[in-house]
């Protein structure tokens, strides 16, 4: 297996199961693979055989961000970045266009997508079920710094109605300034 290894740009959770196996010299089973993501100590990746959408973007430290102000109905301003914080270092400002992306792309493991880890780690351990949900997209990166938030359209949501849209509230892009 170390000759076709070597000649794969990715493995199935199932491949680097019997790889890890080979390597530690014991068992190593899918979920253990799962595991050691949350974990930190491997990296997922999603190939995207047959294209998705998404935004890019790429990470600036958080004094160079951009920010906005958003007012609420009631009139109220709070301060908020014009990208995504995913920590106290760093946000991620994302280009304004929605793009098409293919290929291998790392799962970043700070937003949903690494809810939908631990739901499959429990259901393959027999563990709880995982209830928490999140809003947010997921993230995938390259290696070239490039970060996607992966999306869907309206239309692709069963519970979508035309007739409910609305215009956005004080769209982010004619609000967003450098402080």
């Amino acid at each position: 297996m170390q000759k076709l290894l070597n000649l794969k740009e990715w493995l199935t959770i199932a491949d680097a199961a019997r790889h890890l196996s080979i390597l530690f010299g014991e068992d190593v089973s899918e979920p253990d693979v799962l595991r050691l993501a949350l974990d930190g100590h491997l990296t997922l990746s999603a190939y995207f055989v047959n294209h998705t959408v998404g935004r890019c973007g790429s990470r600036v430290p958080v004094p160079q961000a951009v920010r906005r102000t958003i007012r609420t109905l009631d009139g109220e301003e709070f301060h908020t970045f014009a990208g995504l914080a995913i920590d106290d270092e760093w946000v991620i400002e994302w280009r304004p266009e929605i793009v098409s992306i293919d290929g291998v792309w790392d799962l970043t493991m700070l937003g949903p997508e690494q809810l939908d880890v631990e739901h499959k780690y429990q259901l393959l351990t027999g563990g709880p079920v995982v209830t928490l949900q999140s809003l947010e997209a997921p993230l995938v990166c390259r290696e070239d710094g490039t970060y996607c938030q992966l999306q869907s359209h309206f239309s692709d949501n069963e519970f979508f109605d035309s007739k409910s849209l609305k215009e956005p509230y004080e769209h982010p892009s004619t609000s967003a300034q450098r402080l």
